[in-house]
C-alpha cells in the first residue's frame, strides 16, 4: 500500500508541474523555461513532450517518379504534397551517476510523399511508432565546459564532426538514432571516443521473430573511433575512424552502382577536422579519406572528400547578420576498376546543402553561403545560395536520402538553388517556420531528369510550413 501511494504521489506531482509549465504566462515565455527535474527520494525525473506537424509541397521534384536505374517506376509526378507528423514523449530518470533515458515516438507521413530511408515507397499513409531513444548511462562529472565522460548502451542519436558522415537527421520524419555502444573519456582539453553500432539486423531473425527463411545476412555494423584536443577556443583538433561491415546480399536496390557498393563489403573513412570560434567568427574544415572492398561490385574503394564552413556576425548591425560561406567537394565513380564515389555513410546535410534535399555529400562539387538576420528575439529569416555539380560527369547524382536521382552522361553542371525561409518563436515553446526553395536546373541537370521521364523543365519549386 506505502509502494502504491508513493507511486500516486509521483504521478500525481509529476502531472501538476507539467500542467504549471504549460500554463506559465506567454510573456515570460520568449526563451525556453528551465527543464523541469521532480524529485522522488534519491531519484530525479525529467519528462519532456516534442511536437511536430510540418506540410511539404513540390513542384516538377527531380527526384520523384520515372523510372529509377533499375527501370521500374511510374509516370511523372509533376505536383508533390505531403503532412508529416512526428510525436516524441521521454523522461529521464537520475540517480548518482546513472542516468535513464527513455524516448517514444510516433512518426507520420501522409500523401504520396517522397521515399525516405525510413519511410520506403508504400501506401498513401505511413506510420512508425517505436522508442527514439533508450538508453542507460554511467557518467562522471560535467567538465567546465559541460562535457562528460560517460558510458551508454541503448538506443541514442550520435552526431560527429561536420555532420556529413554521421548527424541527427532531424528534419527527416523521425530522426536518425543507432542501437549502440558508445562511451566518451574527458580528459582535461582532450577526449577519446568510440562506439559500435548496429545499423541492420542479421537474419533469419529466428522463429520467435517470423523469420526462419530470409536470405541469411550477418547484417550491417558501423564502428567509430575519435580523438580530440582542444589547443584553444579558436583552434581544435579532431582526428577518427569509421568502419562499416555490410553482409546484407538480396536487398532491392534502386538499381545504382552506389547501392550496390553497399551491400557486401567493408568501408573505412578517416577523417581529420579542424574547427573552432572566438568572438563572431567560427570555422570548420573537415578532410575525409575512405578505403576498403566493394564486394558486391567486386572492386576496391577509394574515394575522398574536404568540406569547409566560415562564419561571422556583424553584431553592430540592426539585426545582427550572421555571414556564412560553405564548400564541399566529395569524389564520384566513372565505373572504372575501382569505385571512386564517396560513400557518406549516415549524413544529415540539410542545412549546408539546400532545404530542398536533393544533393549528397558524394560525387559533388558545391559551394554555397547564407545570410541570416534576427531583426528581433522571436524572429529570424534567411536566405541561402548553393551552386552544384558533380565531381565526375560520369558518376551519380544522389539525393540527401542516398538515393539515385541519374547517372551522368559526361557534363557535370546541375542546377542552382536558392531557399529562404523565416522562423518566429511567439512563445518559449512554440516555433513556427516557413520556407521556399527554387531549383534552376543547367541544361546538363534537365537532361538527367528528363531521361529518367521525369519534367524536364528549368525549374523546381519547394516551399513548407512547420510548427513545432
Amino acid at each position: 500500500g506505502l509502494r502504491v501511494l508513493r507511486a500516486a504521489r509521483f504521478v500525481a506531482t509529476l502531472g501538476l508541474a507539467l500542467l504549471l509549465t504549460s500554463s506559465a504566462p506567454a510573456a515570460a515565455q520568449v526563451q525556453p523555461a528551465t527543464p523541469l527535474r521532480v524529485a522522488v527520494g534519491d531519484w530525479f525525473f525529467a519528462p519532456s513532450v516534442e511536437l511536430r506537424v510540418r506540410g511539404e509541397y513540390r513542384r516538377d521534384p527531380p527526384d520523384v517518379g520515372g523510372t529509377d536505374l533499375a527501370g521500374a517506376g511510374g509516370p511523372a509526378v509533376p505536383n508533390l504534397g505531403v503532412v508529416s507528423e512526428r510525436a516524441r514523449l521521454g523522461l529521464r530518470a537520475e540517480r548518482s551517476q546513472l542516468r535513464i533515458q527513455l524516448t517514444l515516438q510516433d512518426a507520420r507521413v501522409f500523401g504520396v510523399g517522397r521515399p525516405e530511408p525510413s519511410f520506403p515507397r508504400g501506401p498513401r499513409e505511413l506510420g512508425l511508432f517505436a522508442p527514439y531513444e533508450a538508453y542507460a548511462e554511467v557518467h562522471g562529472q560535467a567538465a567546465p565546459d559541460g562535457r562528460e565522460s560517460f558510458v551508454r548502451l541503448g538506443r541514442q542519436a550520435i552526431a560527429w564532426g561536420e555532420g556529413v558522415l554521421l548527424g541527427h537527421g532531424d528534419w527527416t520524419p523521425t530522426g536518425t538514432a543507432f542501437d549502440a555502444l558508445r562511451g566518451r573519456w574527458v580528459l582535461g582539453h582532450g577526449e577519446l571516443e568510440a562506439f559500435a553500432a548496429l545499423l541492420a539486423s542479421p537474419a533469419p531473425a529466428g522463429a520467435s521473430f517470423g523469420d526462419r527463411f530470409g536470405a541469411p545476412s550477418f547484417g550491417a555494423q558501423l564502428y567509430g573511433l575519435r580523438v580530440g584536443w582542444a589547443f584553444a577556443p579558436a583552434l581544435k583538433v579532431e582526428a577518427g575512424g569509421l568502419a562499416r561491415v555490410s553482409n546484407t546480399p538480396g536487398l532491392p536496390t534502386d538499381g545504382s552502382r552506389f547501392a550496390a557498393a553497399r551491400l557486401e563489403g567493408e568501408t573505412f573513412t578517416a577523417t581529420v577536422r579542424v574547427h573552432g570560434a572566438a568572438d563572431a567568427f567560427d570555422y570548420g574544415v573537415e578532410g575525409i579519406a575512405q578505403g576498403g572492398r566493394a564486394r558486391g561490385l567486386g572492386v576496391d574503394r577509394r574515394a575522398f572528400g574536404v568540406t569547409a564552413r566560415a562564419g561571422y556576425t556583424l553584431g553592430g548591425l540592426l539585426g545582427a547578420p550572421e555571414l556564412r560561406a560553405v564548400f564541399s567537394y566529395a569524389t564520384g565513380d566513372d565505373g572504372g576498376g575501382t569505385y571512386t564515389q564517396l560513400d557518406p555513410l549516415v549524413p544529415d546535410v540539410h542545412d549546408r546543402f539546400g532545404a530542398m534535399d536533393l544533393f549528397a555529400f558524394s560525387n559533388v562539387v558545391a559551394p554555397g553561403a547564407r545570410i541570416t538576420v534576427t531583426p528581433w528575439p522571436a524572429l529570424q529569416a534567411a536566405v541561402q545560395y548553393g551552386y552544384f555539380r558533380m565531381a565526375t560527369g560520369r558518376g551519380e547524382w544522389l539525393n540527401a536520402y542516398l538515393q539515385a536521382v541519374a547517372v551522368g552522361s559526361g557534363e557535370s553542371g546541375l542546377g542552382h538553388e536558392v531557399d529562404a525561409s523565416v522562423r518566429y518563436q511567439p512563445l518559449g515553446p512554440l516555433v513556427l517556420e516557413a520556407g521556399y526553395g527554387l531549383l534552376a536546373l543547367e541544361p546538363a541537370g534537365r537532361a538527367l531528369v528528363a531521361a529518367r521521364g521525369r519534367p524536364g523543365t528549368d525549374l523546381s519549386h519547394f516551399a513548407f510550413l512547420s510548427a513545432k
